[in-house]
């Protein structure tokens, strides 16, 4: 989040301007952007949240198979309240970042290799970009229906 926020202020913006951020339920986002994002709301992600209550009634139900008395809290539930309830009100997910994620990861298992960084970046946005602009290949092959055997000479 450090290196986030100061990238905002090289190029003329303010870690402050942030409004709204949606992250994982890691401690250390949640820190992070209390830290360098004061400013901003925080939601968790919607994935999680639900991962989390879904651990949580499963827990519940292997206390009552059982016969247990009581059952210890999650570790993440009374820390995180806020960050859910706030789930339910911005609908933010980070779902998009996840899927932008598993591209770079599905391009990176493509090519075996990208060299550097830069070539990683290059890459990523070939397989994921969805670029429009870039010229007509020279070798895409005719749509035309000619069968091998005409000549087109009659």
């Amino acid at each position: 989040m450090e290196q986030f926020a100061d990238d905002l202020e090289a190029h003329g913006s303010c870690a402050d301007n942030i409004q709204d951020v949606c992250i994982d339920m890691s401690a250390s986002y949640h820190a992070g952007v209390q830290e360098h994002l004061p400013s901003a709301t925080i939601t968790f992600d919607e994935f999680h949240v639900v991962q989390l209550l879904t651990k949580a009634v499963d827990e519940v139900r292997r206390a009552e198979v059982k016969q247990l008395p009581e059952l210890k809290r999650s570790r993440s539930m009374p820390t995180c309240r806020e960050g859910i309830l706030n789930a339910f009100d911005s609908k933010l997910t980070n779902g998009s970042f996840a899927a932008a994620n598993a591209g770079i990861q599905a391009a990176k298992a493509r090519v075996r290799g990208y060299g550097t960084t830069t070539h990683l970046i290059a890459i990523t946005y070939l397989f994921t970009g969805r670029l429009t602009h870039l010229p007509v290949s020279p070798y895409q092959v005719s749509t035309t229906n000619r069968s091998p055997l005409t000549t087109g000479h009659d």
